[in-house]
């Protein structure tokens, strides 16, 4: 089987080279025929990929073509024929100008160092885009030859030529250093980064002595320290990236001796080398008089930091300018060397105000669900570091801390330590709906149902956010009691469900409720349920019954407008039905015709929408308010099928 698919392939890559070869021959024959220049240039393409030795004599005629010669040695330039460079090599001396200058070029991409002595005498011709041209090759080509032409030529360039001979040179240090002469090539760019005054010549050549340098560490302190413009910007860029013995601590030692503009970017290099043997000397720089440097500091904290970092970090989350916390804040976040999740909560333990806050949240945002137990015990103990501890659990903790923190809730001694401890079991509730799992803890029950008044009050908002059967009969009952902060706690809660099943009691206080206040937030509520809860999906025909039944009852204007909002947001004729009468509402007018201009266009039945947004803004005299219904017009017309 290996051997008839081995024959297989032979016979197949014999074909190929067969086809190949046919086709060379027609090209080869265009080339020596009358054909069009046009013709001669695209046989020139072919043969740059199928060309073999054969070709070479038909192209080569063509070099000293002023027409043809760029096809032909673009051609010859990339086959590996010794015959391909013997070629360009004999056309030099018989073409001048451009053509010249072309095969100058193509001999430099070949980079074959015998034809370093052909192009060596032209260094010294009369035309200075051939001297620059034969420079730039010569640094391709590479070699001894050419290093010591190149060199001999130096003292004479001027202007490009002189920009081309450097180039030449670099190529050619390149080049021995790529061959293990590393000390040939580190002479050649010391000479240039001591004798040239062209800048970008000098970068490169004190780039080439860093990398030709066995130890290049010492020659980048001193550049960094001489405040050469050239060689200290490439020094400051390699900070990041020299790998020899000592260089972090070498270049960590060099902070206190610079000026604050070269610690900003030592700093950045520590920080992307990310070895925390520098942190001893990045810590000091928090306190620097400089705001640059600090914030520069503390971003490096974030990359090499270790729980050392933490009190200096959090000492300015506390305390420090916007930017300053908003970069330690950055820093505490990315930190994972040592135990960082200690060394926040003794921090945590230690801050007071805001600042404690923040700790919390950084907790939180960390993710370390191991700090939970710690977090706990911090809440339910001194109150310094409660708040902070609470923030954190709310964003951390899972079902098992609700009851401890439900205990905290109805035992704390501050309105406060109570209400931070409900908020903290609601996220956890919410986190752990969101995540599909359900929600019945029967230490919140039991504390909603038979807890302490101010317990009570401050857990209701959690039935709020719950969609469980036993919350919804709390809720319910608790609305009834005869306790005012009860009531109101608990009409808050039912304004703000989640439930989809307490649509009901909803419209009914809506609809029915004597005080204006619960009416007014069930309405609210409703609007809520019906439009833009999310998950929360009602089938159109009790979105619609629940408004009529709200519409029903004398609203005020601030009541209809929500109405008019939520009616808005369903598709149907029987909503664009409740709308268009409430455009004789001089008190709602403006709203209803708005909602009316959003319906109408989303109904199927085009012409009676448009008979009704006609009648709506025949109720108004705003310019702007007919633009918009005139567009919305338009889209019904669009709609309405020919001959209605």
């Amino acid at each position: 089987m290996k051997r008839t698919l081995f024959l297989a392939s032979v016979l197949v890559f014999a074909g190929w080279r067969a086809l190949a070869a046919g086709e060379e021959q027609q090209f080869i024959a265009v080339l020596q025929s009358e054909h069009s220049l046009q013709e001669k240039d695209a046989a020139c393409a072919q043969l740059k990929w199928i060309g073999t030795d054969a070709a070479v004599p038909a192209l080569a005629a063509l070099l000293t073509d002023e027409q043809l010669s760029h096809s032909a040695r673009y051609a010859l330039e990339s086959m590996t024929s010794p015959k391909a460079e013997e070629a360009l090599l004999d056309a030099l001396p018989k073409t001048s100008g451009l053509t010249r200058m072309g095969i100058i070029q193509s001999l430099g991409f070949r980079a074959d160092e015998k034809a370093a002595a052909p192009l060596i005498p032209l260094l010294s011709d009369a035309d200075a885009a051939t001297v620059a041209a034969a420079a730039e090759a010569l640094g391709h080509v590479g070699g001894h030859e050419a290093l010591a032409a190149l060199e001999a030529a130096r003292p004479k360039a001027t202007g490009p030529s002189l920009l081309a001979v450097d180039d030449g040179l670099l190529r050619c240090a390149i080049s021995l250093s790529d061959a293990g002469k590393r000390a040939e090539a580190q002479k050649v760019f010391q000479e240039l980064y001591d004798n040239d005054k062209a800048e970008a010549v000098r970068v490169a050549a004190f780039h080439g002595l860093l990398e030709t340098s066995d130890n290049p560490v010492p020659l980048m302190i001193t550049a960094i320290k001489g405040g050469d413009g050239p060689s200290q910007m490439t020094a400051l860029q390699l900070v990041r990236e020299i790998t020899a013995p000592g260089a972090t601590e070498s270049f960590a030692n060099l902070l206190p001796e610079v000026p604050s503009p070269v610690q900003i970017s030592i700093i950045d290099g520590l920080a992307q080398r990310g070895d925390p043997v520098a942190l001893a000397a990045l810590n000091p720089m928090t306190a620097s008089e400089v705001a640059e440097v600090r914030l520069a500091a503390l971003a490096g904290l974030g990359e090499i930091g270790d729980d050392s970092s933490v009190p200096v970090l959090s000492k300015f989350v506390a305390s420090g300018s916007a930017a300053e916390k908003k970069a330690a804040r950055a820093a505490l976040l990315k930190i994972r060397r040592g135990k960082v999740t200690d060394a926040l909560l003794n921090e945590l333990a230690n801050t007071q105000g805001s600042a404690q806050l923040e700790l919390g949240r950084l907790l939180g945002e960390r993710d370390d669900r191991a700090a939970v137990l710690r977090l706990l015990q911090m809440a339910g103990g001194s109150a310094a570091a409660r708040a902070g501890a609470l923030q954190a659990l709310a964003m951390l903790a899972d079902g098992s801390a609700i009851a401890p923190l439900v205990e905290l809730a109805s035992t704390g001694t501050s309105e406060d330590d109570r209400a931070q401890a409900a908020e903290a079991v609601d996220a956890i509730c919410q986190r752990m709906q969101a995540k599909g799992a359900p929600v019945h803890d029967e230490t919140l029950f039991k504390a909603l149902q038979g807890g302490s008044v101010e317990a009570r009050v401050v857990l209701l908002p959690v039935c709020g956010g719950l969609t469980d059967p036993s919350a919804r009969e709390i809720l319910r009952q608790t609305i009834r009691e005869n306790d005012a902060r009860l009531r109101q706690a608990a009409l808050s809660a039912l304004c703000a469900t989640h439930d989809p099943e307490l649509l009901p009691d909803l419209v009914r206080l809506a609809s029915a409720s004597q005080e204006d206040q619960a009416r007014v937030l069930a309405i609210r509520g409703c609007v809520r349920l019906l439009t833009r809860e999310e998950g929360v999906k009602f089938e159109p025909s009790a979105r619609l019954e629940a408004f009529k039944s709200i519409l029903g009852a004398g609203l005020g204007a601030d009541e209809k407008r929500a109405v008019l909002a939520g009616l808005a947001t369903v598709p149907d004729p029987r909503a664009l039905d409740m709308i268009v009468p409430l455009t004789d509402d001089p008190a709602v007018r403006k709203e209803a015709i708005q909602a009316v201009i959003q319906i109408a266009p989303t109904l199927p039945d085009a012409p009676a929408a448009a008979a009704a947004l006609r009648q709506a803004l025949s109720k108004t005299e705003d310019s702007e308010t007919h633009k918009t219904g005139e567009r919305a017009l338009k889209a019904l017309a669009g709609k309405t099928p020919a001959g209605k």
